[in-house]
């Protein structure tokens, strides 16, 4: 399965779209007081700008309004917090988005297509993650379409926030920005993981709990469980005798079902990102966490736990895309060749952790407090005038 793709359709319809609004909003007055948010493609609300925006909500006075193109989900969302949700399906919706002065997205989806963006207007992206693979034009394989959505992109933001010194150079080299345009401070999500008010999930407490969460491939699915002394049978008995519970959270790309060689698994079940759409809410319900290139585990990293790393194809995935910080460095927990390795690492992630200290070496690097973060980015912003103080 060919994934480069798979978004360029919906991608280049937003840029589309808004060339005209984005034209005629250089002739209005901004509103310094309107601040917007978006999540991926206009139709998610999760991840950092999700609790940013609740912060401005309940702390601040501007008027903030959250992107939403998913009708029933604006519906639903207004339902629940009030009057903030707007749509930019339409021209007067995008017109409405362009009029504020400052906005802030999740990843590089824009509330409004259009090129030059960042002129008189502040658009700050707090992205989805710390990217410890390459992302857009210096991944290795990036297609010509997806290339030059990117280097449109370049001349649409004039912030991005990164949660360490490496994250920042690699934002300031594909962005093209100067490093005092890249914001260093903990990501708003990390403020989840302090929250008092915790979601019902289907996870199981009496149990040793992992997420099991693999990236994206352009080039194909994820390996899973990619061991060549594997055994489906063995690894459930496994599982049931040393109380350990898998949860597999595929990526939204490659669809929800487990594949059919882990449905007879026991103690091994899906964690479905459309009944748990924002993952940031559960994490801490979970005692380690396996994913192989993804920036999750950098979202796990303040709690502290065990993480497992599946690399099987890394030498394909370094080839096709690559990684824009040292991986060694950056991925602080066990890297199994082989089943036996395996399992034997999970019954050393649950009675002796020995990875902690490599952990907590690596966290005074990153900045992943587990509370506080709107707060100190919301300083940041105001010391660089983005923000009225």
């Amino acid at each position: 399965m060919d994934n480069l793709n798979s978004f360029n359709k919906i991608r280049f319809s937003i840029m589309a779209r808004g060339l005209l609004p984005a034209f005629l909003s250089i002739f209005r007055k901004l509103d310094k007081d309107l601040i917007i948010f978006n999540s991926h493609f206009n139709l998610k609300f999760n991840s950092n700008t999700k609790y940013l925006f609740f912060y401005f909500l309940k702390n601040r006075k501007e008027t903030v309004k959250f992107v939403m193109n998913d009708d029933d989900e604006r519906v639903r969302l207004t339902e629940l917090y009030g009057d903030h949700f707007i749509e930019t399906k339409s021209f007067r919706g995008r017109m409405y988005a362009l009029k504020a002065r400052t906005w802030f997205t999740n990843s590089y989806d824009l509330p409004v297509g259009g090129v030059f963006l960042k002129f008189r207007r502040n658009v700050v992206c707090l992205s989805h993650g710390s990217p410890i693979k390459n992302e857009g034009t210096l991944e290795r394989d990036t297609g010509i379409v997806k290339k030059l959505y990117y280097n449109v992109l370049r001349t649409d933001f004039s912030h991005v926030l990164a949660t360490a010194d490496d994250f920042a150079k690699v934002y300031a080299s594909y962005m093209k920005l100067p490093l005092k345009k890249i914001l260093i401070s903990g990501l708003p999500q990390f403020d989840e993981f302090s929250s008092e008010k915790k979601k019902d999930s289907c996870v199981d407490k009496s149990l040793f709990s992992i997420l099991y969460a693999p990236t994206w491939r352009h080039y194909g699915n994820p390996p899973l469980f990619d061991f060549d002394d594997f055994d489906a049978s063995d690894f459930s008995n496994f599982l049931k005798e040393n109380k350990i519970m898998i949860y597999m959270r595929l990526h939204p790309n490659y669809g929800d079902d487990l594949p059919e060689s882990l449905s007879g698994i026991s103690n091994i079940c899906k964690f479905s990102g459309k009944k748990y759409p924002d993952i940031m809410e559960y994490l801490t319900s979970f005692d380690a966490l396996i994913t192989d290139y993804s920036s999750i585990a950098l979202d796990f990293l303040p709690l502290n736990r065990p993480l497992f790393y599946m690399i099987s194809d890394y030498d394909e995935y370094d080839k096709q895309i690559g990684f824009c910080v040292d991986y060694n460095h950056w991925s602080p927990g066990y890297k199994p060749k082989t089943y036996a390795e395996f399992k034997k690492a999970l019954l050393d992630a649950k009675t002796n952790d020995s990875y902690k200290a490599q952990r907590e070496q690596l966290m005074k690097e990153y900045a992943c407090q587990t509370g506080g973060n709107c707060a100190r980015l919301v300083s940041i912003l105001e010391e660089k005038n983005i923000l009225k103080r």
